[in-house]
Order: structure tokens, then C-alpha cells, then sequence
């Protein structure tokens, strides 16, 4: 049943190619992926990895208002459904508003462009304690460097406050990406992203008692005893989820973008995930989406 709503989605988007932009729809983007990870249990225990499959659809509209030849503001909303077939308690619904204020530094398509952005967003999970409310801001800032090639990078922070202090997350990080437009219809991006700050894993039953139970080291001991979580079965029987404070994520990906309309495109993305917690334990994902997205 939910590979047919997926596909349902799948086709509703595609029988958008060709739309022309109508009204308040002249701002609206719309996308399906499906994205599958190595380690969608996020745990760095290789014997009880799990590996998943989860698909995605979102729909995002957004309203520019010019307030003069330099600066521009844009009001976005956006929902997001994500399923999760093989672990239903991560199913979930978003909405997310945004804030976004932009400031040109001259004419032309070569002028850097400076953004500053705030949003708020409120997610709803199956696995009701880890639904919460986020509040995030940022800054951007863009260069075109040839008619082909563009740059950017920028900072971002997001605080998200769940049901349950478990599921609670504080970062902030840094990201540089870069877009080359080989040809009118082909488009390739790539970036890297370094996090600051907390982040959910999980682990076994069978592996958690013995991090804490000190039969793993006293290192393990001492720092596994010093978090907050919680028995949440949501990849199986006995599964734990905890709160990893003081750690880093270094995000790599690299994405190709054939165009299919002038308005309707494809994406494969690969991306590489390497976060190592406070004591320097290491839980790596590797995550490959094939999306569709149609802008009207």
C-alpha cells in the first residue's frame, strides 16, 4: 500500500510536465525522492547495523517581495511526508515557515548575493516522543563565477526541542557547495558540510547494557552513563536511543540533475555521512536518492 501512494505521487508529478504557472502557483515546487541508507539505525555497532529504504514528498511555495532595487524578501512554506517502510515508527509529517532576507551587492548576474534566513518548523513522528519544534537561522552567501559555474557557503544554527529531552538537539555548522552546469540540460552540484553538537544514535539491546554496564571499557562506561536515553523498539525489540553530545559530522555529497522539462527535473545524489562522538567513536552512512522535482 505505501509503494502505491508513493508511486501515486510519482505520477501526479509527472503529469505536471509541461504545467504553466497559474496565480499564487507561480511560486510552488514539488518533489519525490526515495533514499536508501546503509545505516538508517544511525548505531556504530556493525553486527546490528540496519540497513532502509524511506521515501519522501514535499511541497514548498514561496513569495518574493522586492523592497527595493538591492534587497528582496521571500516568505517560504513548505510540508514534508516521509514513510518509512521497514521502520513505521519514523513515519512523519512536517511544516516548515521561513524568513528569508537577501541583499545584491550590484547589477548583473555576477554580483554576490548575501542572505540571512530564520524559520520555525513543527514535525510530527509515529514514534511520538521524538516529535518536537525547531527553530533555526543562517546566513548565505553566493557568487556566480562564469555563465556555468556558481559557489556558495554559509553557517546555520537549529535548535529542536522534542517531546522527550532524548530527542532533543542543539548544532550549529558550516557548508561550502558549488554547481556547474555542463550543459543547458545537465547539471551537477556538490558541497560538504561540518557539524557542530548533538545527534541521535541507537543501539541494540543486546549492545547497550554491556556500553553501560562497563564491559566495554571504562571510557565507554563513563560516557554512555553521562547521556539521556531511552528504550524505544524502533528497530526492533529492546532497541535504545540516545542523545550523543559534543560531536562532530562531516557530510560530503555530490549530485547530477538531467533535466527532463524546463520546468521538471531528475536527481541522483550520493551522500557520506562520518560523525564521531565526544569520545571518538565513529557511526558512518552512506545515503542514495533518486528524487524528481517539478517547479511551476
Amino acid at each position: 500500500m505505501k509503494f502505491f501512494k508513493i508511486t501515486s505521487l510519482l505520477l501526479l508529478t509527472g503529469s505536471l510536465v509541461g504545467a504553466q504557472p497559474v496565480g499564487l502557483l507561480s511560486g510552488l515546487n514539488l518533489r519525490v525522492s526515495s533514499t536508501w541508507t546503509d545505516n538508517i539505525s544511525s548505531t556504530s555497532h556493525l553486527p546490528t547495523l540496519k540497513s532502509g529504504q524511506y521515501f519522501t514528498a514535499s511541497g514548498s511555495l514561496a513569495h518574493p517581495w522586492p523592497l527595493n532595487r538591492d534587497w528582496l524578501l521571500v516568505l517560504e512554506a513548505e510540508a514534508i511526508l516521509e514513510d518509512v517502510p521497514t521502520f513505521s515508527a519514523l513515519n512523519s509529517i512536517s511544516g516548515i515557515g521561513r524568513v528569508n532576507l537577501r541583499r545584491k551587492f550590484g547589477p548583473g548576474a555576477y554580483a554576490p548575493m548575501f542572505e540571512v534566513s530564520a524559520g520555525a518548523t513543527a514535525t510530527s513522528f509515529k514514534e511520538d516522543p521524538r516529535s518536537g519544534f525547531q527553530l533555526e537561522a543562517g546566513t548565505r552567501l553566493s557568487k556566480r563565477l562564469s555563465p556555468n559555474l556558481q559557489l556558495a557557503g554559509g553557517i546555520n544554527w537549529e535548535d529542536y526541542n522534542a517531546k522527550h529531552r532524548t530527542f532533543d538537539l542543539r548544532t550549529h555548522r558550516v557548508f561550502l557547495e558549488g554547481v556547474w552546469d555542463i550543459t543547458e540540460r545537465w547539471r551537477l552540484s556538490a558541497g560538504a558540510t561540518r557539524i557542530w553538537g548533538q545527534f541521535i544514535a541507537n543501539a541494540a539491546g543486546s549492545i547497550w547494557p554491556l556500553a553501560i554496564g562497563g564491559q566495554l571499557g571504562p571510557e565507554i562506561f563513563h560516557h554512555y552513563n553521562t547521556l539521556a536515553w531511552e528504550v524505544s523498539d524502533t528497530y526492533g525489540s529492546g532497541w535504545v536511543a540516545y542523545r550523543n553530545r559534543e560531536s562532530t559530522v562531516d557530510q560530503w555529497w555530490m549530485e547530477l540533475s538531467p533535466a527532463l522539462t524546463d520546468r521538471t527535473s531528475l536527481s541522483l545524489r550520493y551522500e557520506f555521512n562520518k560523525a564521531i562522538n565526544a569520545i571518538g567513536i565513529r557511526y558512518d552512512s552512506v545515503f542514495w536518492t533518486l528524487g524528481l522535482n517539478h517547479q511551476f
